[in-house]
């Protein structure tokens, strides 16, 4: 079952989820908007830039971190949307995963890239996905944490523990 904008606010208030911070005005009806922090990294050179008045050039790709510390409870799953106002000026949003586990914490990485042929404006605290929270029938039985999980920065790919793993 999606939840709702008051059984979202209902969450917060009582302490069982948690959006930092929280700004009532990102609330939608079934959705939530988080906003990007302050810096972003190119991920083929490393290089952070600060984002205040930071211009995504065409073609630009550069991973960000939500303002937004999330802290999910065991029976609640996230699944983030890219924002239809910044694909219509060519901005693809996508984050390291879609779908965020039960029991998660710590912001989210997203991807950008503009796919447009003119450059586009980015802010720290502007809204570029959202997130629908879904309750489970059942708590999780597994705590296995992400390879993120709590994070407050950017983060390059993991990947390679996977195949150390194996």
């Amino acid at each position: 079952m999606f939840l709702s904008q008051m059984e979202i606010k209902g969450l917060v208030d009582k302490g069982e989820l948690a959006i930092n911070p929280f700004e009532a005005e990102h609330l939608n009806q079934v959705s939530y908007n988080l906003s990007l922090s302050e810096k972003v990294i190119d991920p083929e050179t490393g290089e952070a830039f600060e984002l205040s008045d930071f211009q995504l050039k065409a073609g630009q790709f550069v991973l960000a971190n939500t303002q937004e510390y999330i802290v999910l409870p065991d029976n609640i799953i996230g699944f983030v949307f890219s924002r239809s106002s910044l694909a219509r000026l060519g901005i693809l949003t996508t984050l390291d995963a879609h779908l965020i586990e039960p029991s998660f914490e710590g912001s989210l990485t997203l991807a950008l890239k503009n796919v447009s042929s003119k450059p586009v404006l980015l802010r720290p605290g502007l809204a570029v996905v959202q997130i629908m929270f879904v309750k489970l029938a059942t708590n999780s039985q597994s705590k296995k944490a992400s390879k993120y999980e709590g994070s407050r920065s950017v983060g390059f790919s993991k990947l390679c523990r996977e195949w150390q793993d194996e």
